[in-house]
């Protein structure tokens, strides 16, 4: 995910996008969602986006899938942006990425929770990405291969870019 993370920041610095990750290495752990959170509302994001990989134990489930902030709260323009920014992301990854959109979990590649700290907490767009299961063969694949690594990065950059040139408040 660290790898994927710096692609991003790196395809999207050269397009003249300003990007700020939450940590500075791979090292350790990163801040506490409180903090994460707090940054990109600092900020003032346009766009959040955490990067994960999947831990289901079953191998079978495989896939990618972008989760959405259920209505906890926050205002209707923050929902409605990551909305806008999750489909985004969904289409970038289910049209270049290299792992397929989930078998198990969501619906077309989507699913809203309530229960992320990180989600409920942001007062800016903000998506979770998972990009594919890590324990499924093909998707640990993808996800340890420098290209695989590279596609991701690239459909990821692609939908935030997407999301960030048809923005409509």
């Amino acid at each position: 995910n660290w790898n994927v993370a710096v692609l991003v920041r790196a395809l999207l610095r050269a397009q003249g996008a300003r990007v700020v990750l939450t940590r500075r290495s791979n090292a350790g752990v990163g801040p506490c969602l409180t903090r994460r959170a707090a940054i990109g509302n600092q900020q003032r994001a346009d766009a959040a986006v955490s990067i994960h990989a999947d831990g289901s134990l079953n191998a079978s489930n495989t896939g990618f899938h972008v989760i959405l902030p259920a209505d906890t709260g926050q205002s209707q323009r923050m929902l409605r942006g990551s909305q806008r920014l999750g489909l985004a992301i969904r289409n970038a990854l289910r049209d270049q990425g290299p792992t397929s959109i989930s078998n198990y979990i969501g619906s077309d590649g989507l699913i809203t929770r309530s229960d992320l700290g990180g989600l409920n907490l942001s007062k800016v767009p903000k998506v979770f990405t998972e990009i594919g299961n890590m324990h499924a063969p093909r998707d640990a694949a993808a996800m340890t291969s420098p290209a695989g690594r590279q596609l991701e990065a690239s459909a990821i950059a692609a939908g935030i870019t997407n999301f960030l040139t048809s923005r409509r408040g």
